[in-house]
């Protein structure tokens, strides 16, 4: 392309057209061009690998997220939660929802599975948030003073993680998001993000509830953890734990 532009340049420059080019002319102007060229994207290169780079700034109400982490770099007691709605759910028109629960201690190797009902919900974000407030009060419980809460939802995270809590996600979720913070307040906690498609246990859980026929008034509790012969830290905890607005609670520890 470059011998073209020369060819070009001659054609229709008039001190081009004035001058006799040899072959031997214009392949020389060619060398001296990309000369020049190649001098010029050095320097350029140079330059920029010697100047410092300016970090970029932090908007303040992210500094706190630690969503860049990954559920595989923590130890100690990881909770996933999740819940399940109907869409339309508005004010207007409350509904029950299904809540999903998984919580893991990779130390001691034992998982626990719960899934619950809960009724007059108003917003997708009041059944998110109670999902937290819930698994927060079993923690409190249990006495586990660190815990990893993994939620997928981006609203209650930038809540729980900014420095200022006078915002709300959506007011009707106020009084679970407060219990959250109380069940909390004293303990070494952090809300993380997990994507949607790392969290389908919590997700299965909380779906299998919110689509469940049978609304009778029930509480399932099972343990199959040979530790927990005499005594199931998940069964004692759901036993204090007491809501009037959940019918059903399906508990199991393995």
């Amino acid at each position: 392309m470059t011998y073209l532009w020369f060819i070009w340049k001659a054609r229709n420059d008039f001190r081009f057209r004035k001058r006799q080019w040899s072959i031997l002319q214009v392949h020389l102007a060619v060398e001296a061009h990309i000369h020049s060229s190649k001098t010029t994207l050095l320097s350029e290169q140079s330059q920029s690998c010697t100047k410092p780079k300016t970090p970029k700034k932090v908007p303040k109400s992210f500094q706190n997220l630690s969503s860049c982490r990954s559920a595989g770099d923590i130890d100690g007691f990881r909770c996933y939660t999740d819940a399940s709605i109907d869409p339309d759910v508005s004010i207007n028109n409350p509904k029950s929802a299904g809540l999903g629960i998984v919580i893991q201690n990779s130390k001691a190797n034992v998982t626990h599975h719960i899934k619950l009902r809960i009724n007059d919900i108003t917003s997708v974000v009041m059944a998110e948030a109670a999902t937290l407030a819930f698994v927060a009060a079993i923690i409190s419980e249990m006495g586990i003073e660190e815990t990893y809460f993994h939620t997928d939802n981006e609203m209650l995270l930038h809540y729980f993680n900014g420095e200022d809590c006078s915002w709300m996600p959506s007011w009707d979720s106020k009084p679970f998001t407060q219990m959250f913070i109380n069940h909390t307040k004293h303990k070494r906690i952090q809300v993380l993000k997990i994507p949607r498609n790392r969290n389908y246990k919590a997700h299965m859980l909380a779906r299998s509830e919110f689509t469940n026929a049978d609304f009778s008034c029930n509480i399932v509790l099972s343990c199959t953890n040979e530790d927990h012969v005499y005594s199931c830290p998940l069964k004692l905890a759901l036993c204090n734990v007491k809501w009037d607005s959940i019918p059903s609670i399906a508990a199991s520890c393995c």
